[in-house]
């Protein structure tokens, strides 16, 4: 189960799609693997990128390695 609290769940822009294990991250941006848009990463989301193409916290985010994740939604 995955908790982003106050802040927004990090979403496509386009299709609205999840992050999830599939999307590829470059530095500020983030590609959905649904429908190909690039999006803006969050600021609170964001994660230096490692020289392997991995964020440097993906140990620490569940819904980045696992398939099947449960979101928490706030009222937004």
């Amino acid at each position: 189960m995955v908790n982003f609290k106050l802040n927004k769940i990090p979403r496509c822009g386009k299709c609205r799609g999840y992050v999830n294990p599939f999307c590829k991250f470059m530095n500020k941006l983030w590609k959905c693997n649904l429908c190909n848009n690039i999006s803006p990463v969050p600021d609170y989301y964001y994660s230096k990128i490692l020289e392997n193409g991995y964020r440097e916290d993906i140990e620490e985010r569940d819904e980045l390695n696992y398939g099947c994740c449960e979101f928490v939604a706030n009222q937004e």
